[in-house]
């Protein structure tokens, strides 16, 4: 929903993108969803929500200018929530033991595990269903966070790569129809649903390398999930109705015009 409405509001605004009468605007429309979904303590979709609201920007031609100052606001903003305690006690925690993993181990144990289990796979893997940890149990919620983990160890360092790689050919083919769109709208609505999918893609492996704070986000396409799954399933079927769209208005290109 904020991928339509939002590309509608770009396409609205196209001739007078870098006014900043129309940015104030534009970023009232992105902190809304962004402002909900942290209401309700969901600070992992939130991250995709801005992820999703700054690559629209960027896809749209805003001003670089405008996106280091937005930079340096989240600087800011963040420091003020930190000294503050804005970011809640669990948060912080997950936060911190990044650096210092020794001393949260207890918080680190879900992320430790899958990078064990990940290494337990070796090269080829233990076989499909024959994972000695994720099938105990020793990686919590390896069916949804921590899924990159049961490839890992189940089909080892090759399965594990055709996972991301499979994801890294979807993003492209999405982009590349956005580029082939025959309009503006279905430009940056292809545009969203890459940056989206991209952003779930890099946060969640980021989370399971330990790279980034465990937070909750799912890997597009094979993590379990209802919600989740099916707002993919849909916006891939947008995505699909534009590449369609296209397709029937021959030498109609957006990247032409």
């Amino acid at each position: 929903g904020f991928i339509i409405s939002f590309s509608y509001h770009l396409d609205m605004v196209r001739d007078k993108i870098n006014k900043i009468r129309t940015i104030i605007p534009l970023v009232v429309h992105g902190m809304i969803p962004i402002g909900l979904v942290l209401m309700t303590g969901d600070a992992g979709s939130a991250l995709i929500f801005l992820i999703m609201f700054i690559g629209m920007l960027f896809f749209a031609r805003i001003n670089i200018g405008y996106f280091l100052a937005g930079f340096c606001a989240l600087i800011v903003g963040f420091v003020a929530a930190w000294k503050l305690k804005l970011i809640s006690g669990l948060q912080r925690e997950r936060i911190i033991a990044l650096f210092y993993p020794e001393q949260y181990e207890s918080t680190m144990y879900q992320q430790n595990n899958g990078k064990i289990a990940m290494g337990n796979g070796g090269f080829l893997g233990q076989g499909f269903l024959k994972g000695a940890m994720t099938q105990s149990g020793a990686v919590p919620e390896n069916q949804n966070d921590m899924i990159l983990s049961v490839a890992g160890e189940e089909f080892g360092f090759i399965g594990a790569l055709a996972v991301i790689l499979i994801l890294t050919i979807l993003i492209l083919r999405v982009g590349q129809t956005g580029l082939r769109a025959r309009d503006n709208g279905g430009y940056l609505m292809c545009s969203g649903i890459a940056v989206m999918l991209f952003a779930q893609t890099f946060v969640n492996i980021g989370m399971e390398l330990s790279l980034l704070p465990c937070i909750g986000i799912t890997l597009p396409l094979f993590s379990a999930g209802g919600s989740s799954s099916l707002c993919i399933y849909l916006a891939l079927g947008i995505e699909m109705s534009v590449y369609r769209y296209s397709k029937s208005q021959t030498g109609a290109m957006f990247y032409t015009k």
